[in-house]
């Protein structure tokens, strides 16, 4: 779709559809790309299971993937959009210029970064993991392989901006394609693993993350000439575009990556555990990620432009309805995507990921974690879109604020159940050790990876309710009514559904027959409850799939027709 079509729809359904369109292109994509992800970590799971080398791997490729989420998903794009939107309703030239000053801008920065952390790498392991420094195999481990792939951050960090600036042109999916490759080349680099030393495995696979990285950029150039857009580097970078860029930029860094800052203290916290807690975090995270990468991530990237339009336009009322209509909807899939995770973790994690060097002991330890971090997948979900409205908005004082009360909160939370937490890797594991000797003299509890999931989920949830009362101040249209009459039935039918399904597999032999079992189920329970208690949701859903199938039929008979 052209830009004099996207930004000239009217106010009823066709801004409606795009986003529904836009949702489920980006979310097929992404579960294309989850399902490769899921692949690439059977692969590595078998490859490296959960001990030293896995840690160091995943401790090593987190830390670009944080510093990206910072700089890129978490703050630039997100004032990005907002910018560029207003840009582009002055002429598609002046959006050009910002995307050249912006590209340029974002390349400088995450270019001096990654050079500061290759040559300084062994100083961002100590920050990152400090836990590792009193087992010198891992930390040196750790530090090569972030040598490796610390170059990593630029490539993903250009991927966000140009995916961000083709959403604006409802041009959806390009994000969710460079993901897919990424997983191809690390599925690519797994398997020619196998053929190498145990030593050298874990180097074969960081090179492969690499070689993903250049070939996800040359992808977004398809995008960005299907905008009539190119990227060059120019000197321009105060314009003042750039400037307001920035004015949003800078407060966002707290309010849009909170989740990814928690995940930081996580790994921080982790690497001072027993071996192994890094790696079941990760997993049980990759886990939880399913639902919110599918369906929130794309209706995030597709429903910023269209409420960072409606606001510059003033149609408040509208504004409202389609936050609402979006928040509606995550808790109708969120809350039964997360009820069945809770319930089949077990099976779940042990289909997945149990194999080769991935033990037993694994899956157990990888479950309890999954299930302490789904139970705030339906929370992180509908914050993220009440920080994507208040950005839209302009407003982005107001996530940031709530994200510091939830980092505060995390961190109190997590020290008091974590346990006892190794003190001898450096000055920032005795910064946290001090810390929780102060907060929590008698000890606390000793849930060990476990409490600091459930600590995540207990800060997102305080996050939403902060969110969800900040709007409905700042925004008389907004009541929220129809979001938590929807969310008290989901969650009960969920709940429902989850008991049933579990007790219904647990009478049957096999991993993957149980599954089954749960899955038939808990949809069957989960549809019908929605049916009886006739939600809204489910009506609009079926009402959506017949539309689809109606238009589908109709250009079959004509296809000449758009």
């Amino acid at each position: 779709m052209n830009s004099s079509n996207s930004h000239n729809e009217g106010d009823g359904a066709p801004r409606g559809h795009s986003v529904v369109r836009g949702t489920a292109i980006v979310g097929s994509l992404t579960l294309a790309s989850r399902l490769f992800g899921f692949l690439r970590d059977i692969l590595l799971a078998g490859l490296f299971g959960a001990g030293i080398r896995a840690d160091a791997f995943f401790v090593a490729f987190r830390i670009p993937n944080l510093l990206r989420s910072l700089l890129a998903e978490g703050a630039l794009t997100s004032a990005f959009v907002p910018t560029f939107t207003d840009e582009l309703q002055g002429g598609k030239d002046r959006a050009q210029n910002l995307l050249h000053s912006a590209t340029t801008l974002l390349l400088l920065i995450s270019g001096v970064i990654s050079i500061v952390g290759i040559f300084w790498s062994g100083q961002v392991v100590r920050i990152f993991a400090p836990g590792f420094a009193d087992r010198p195999e891992q930390f040196e481990l750790a530090t090569e392989l972030l040598q490796i792939m610390f170059g990593y951050i630029i490539s993903v960090s250009f991927v966000a901006l140009v995916n961000a600036a083709l959403n604006v042109f409802q041009i959806f999916g390009y994000n969710a394609l460079a993901q897919i490759v990424v997983n191809l080349a690390l599925i690519g680099g797994a398997l020619l693993a196998w053929f190498f030393s145990e030593e050298s495995q874990v180097f074969v696979v960081a090179w492969a993350v690499m070689v993903g990285a250049v070939a996800q950029m040359a992808v977004q150039l398809f995008g960005l000439r299907k905008a009539g857009l190119h990227v060059r580097l120019v000197s321009t970078l105060w314009s003042k575009p750039i400037r307001n860029m920035l004015f949003l930029m800078l407060p966002a860094v707290f309010g849009t990556a909170v989740y990814q800052v928690v995940q930081f203290m996580n790994t921080v916290l982790a690497s001072m555990l027993i071996p192994g807690s890094v790696t079941w975090l990760f997993y049980a995270d990759r886990l939880s990620q399913l639902p919110l990468g599918i369906f929130t991530v794309a209706l995030g990237s597709v429903l910023l432009p269209q409420l960072a339009l409606l606001s510059s336009s003033g149609k408040q009322e509208q504004f409202a309805r389609e936050l609402e209509n979006a928040l509606r909807f995550v808790s109708f899939l969120l809350l039964p995507l997360s009820a069945a995770l809770f319930f089949s973790a077990a099976d779940f994690v042990d289909l997945v990921f149990h194999r080769g060097a991935f033990l037993s002991s694994d899956v157990v330890m990888t479950a309890l974690a999954l299930q302490a971090q789904v139970l705030g997948i339906w929370a992180v979900s509908a914050h993220s879109l009440f920080v994507r409205a208040f950005l839209a908005r302009k407003q982005p004082a107001i996530p940031a604020c709530i994200a510091s009360v939830n980092l505060v909160l995390h961190l109190v939370i997590a020290l008091g159940v974590v346990g006892e937490l190794s003190n001898d890797g450096g000055i920032v594991a005795r910064f946290f050790t001090s810390l929780q000797s102060i907060l929590y003299p008698s000890g606390g509890y000793s849930f060990g990876h476990i409490g600091l999931a459930l600590s995540m989920s207990l800060g997102a949830c305080a996050s939403l309710f902060l969110a969800w009362g900040t709007m409905r101040y700042q925004v008389a249209d907004f009541s929220g009514k129809r979001f938590v009459r929807g969310t008290v039935s989901s969650l009960a039918i969920a709940v429902v559904g989850g008991i049933a399904a579990s007790f219904a597999s647990g009478l049957i032999e096999g991993v993957f027959a149980r599954l089954s079992v749960f899955s038939l189920v808990f949809v069957a329970t989960y549809v019908a409850g929605a049916f009886m208690l006739r939600m809204p949701e489910l009506q609009e859903t079926f009402a959506l799939i017949a539309r689809l199938v109606e238009r589908r039929a109709s250009h079959a008979k004509n296809p000449g027709q758009p």
